[in-house]
């Protein structure tokens, strides 16, 4: 009499456990599923079919009808997710996932249950659970995801350009005070001034070259799109080597443009001045004490993509201790008081902005090349 007494209570119990797990289910505004484990058969509610227009289609009362309907791509961590709770490894089951309704179309599920019944054993025997669309609720937060995404961007494009900005102009002016400086100095002749006052004129030129292009930085700003047009990338390489000049005559550094004269591509005419100079400025920035500097530019093409190398004889890089903070943000690796660890950075954030990719092979006492795939 004891153990009946016992069994009908637990009876009790139990039934008003789920009736109260059914009422908070219902009160989610979700359909309510009732899976019997036992008996190999599950119930799906009305306003649960209703979500997907199935409730006229005598959908939903036999098992794997639904798992059928879920999204290919979601369907691996449903059932895994159902399997941990029948385990015991959870005490909600929770899962989101996309199902397929009658038109087609998907909808967003949030999909959550609890064991209500087990054997003997402990193993379950039934569980009840809830479907919530969640459609809506996914749709705002890809339109959030979308915003921060354009702020994102709008913050890197300007990010780029106050790095243009600086360093570009930064390699003008450094060139200008250098003229300046000799022009002034009495000790020159005016044969040398002659030259000179021709070289201030082909700076000038560059310096009006660079200020064009960061006028069409500018001009998009505030659009999605970065503006490109036709450019020869074999012009930029010179161009870099031009301003650099300075750098390269007083550090005797012999820089080999292999680039065919007929390179043409279509980029962000600013983008990849920054990029070259930044590049080759490294080379010469990192170069050998030990050996004559020599830097190689040239460019290739691979699976259909287009790209160019940047290689020098320099003092290389540890790759093990630095290699997966080679293109951080203030990160610097040779102690140069010249270095502010942004070059590297900017200019991988400008290639992939492209769509492309930049890779990197150094060895320490060797040199480094650079391996720039253009999007």
């Amino acid at each position: 009499m004891k153990d009946i007494t016992q069994r009908k209570e637990a009876e009790v119990k139990l039934r008003e456990s789920e009736r109260r797990w059914a009422f908070a289910l219902e009160g989610s505004g979700g359909g309510l599923w009732d899976w019997d484990i036992k008996n190999g058969t599950i119930f799906h509610s009305e306003q649960c079919l209703r979500m997907i227009g199935m409730q006229d289609e005598g959908f939903g009362q036999k098992l794997g009808e639904w798992t059928s309907r879920v999204h290919p791509d979601d369907r691996e961590k449903y059932v895994e997710d159902l399997k941990k709770h029948l385990r015991g490894e959870t005490d909600i089951y929770e899962n989101q996932h996309r199902v397929m309704c009658k038109d087609g179309s998907y909808k967003w599920i949030l999909d959550r249950g609890k064991i209500m019944e087990t054997d003997e054993t402990g193993n379950a025997t039934r569980i009840i659970g809830t479907h919530t669309d969640i459609t809506e609720q996914k749709q705002k937060e890809e339109q959030l995801r979308h915003t921060l995404d354009m702020v994102s961007g709008q913050n890197n494009r300007l990010l780029n350009f106050a790095y243009i900005v600086s360093h570009n102009l930064r390699t003008h002016a450094s060139n200008f005070k250098m003229i300046v400086d000799v022009l002034d100095d009495p000790q020159t002749d005016e044969e040398e001034k002659a030259e000179l006052s021709g070289h201030l004129g082909k700076v000038a030129d560059q310096l009006n070259e660079t200020i064009t292009n960061l006028n069409e930085v500018v001009s998009i700003q505030t659009h999605l799109d970065i503006q490109t047009t036709e450019i020869n990338l074999r012009h930029y390489a010179e161009k870099a080597i031009e301003l650099l000049s300075n750098d390269i005559e007083m550090w005797q550094v012999t820089v080999n443009n292999r680039i065919p004269e007929d390179n043409n591509l279509t980029y962000n005419p600013a983008y990849m001045e920054s990029i070259m100079l930044n590049l080759l400025s490294n080379g010469i920035k990192y170069r050998s004490a030990t050996q004559a500097p020599v830097i190689n530019i040239e460019a290739f093409t691979e699976g259909g993509r287009h790209g160019f190398t940047v290689a020098d004889n320099g003092i290389g890089i540890d790759m093990k201790k630095h290699g997966e903070q080679l293109f951080g943000m203030y990160k610097t690796f040779h102690g140069n008081r010249d270095a502010k660890g942004m070059g590297l950075f900017i200019t991988k954030n400008q290639i992939e902005s492209f769509g492309g990719k930049i890779e990197v092979v150094s060895e320490l006492g060797k040199g480094t090349t650079f391996k720039v795939y253009l999007g």
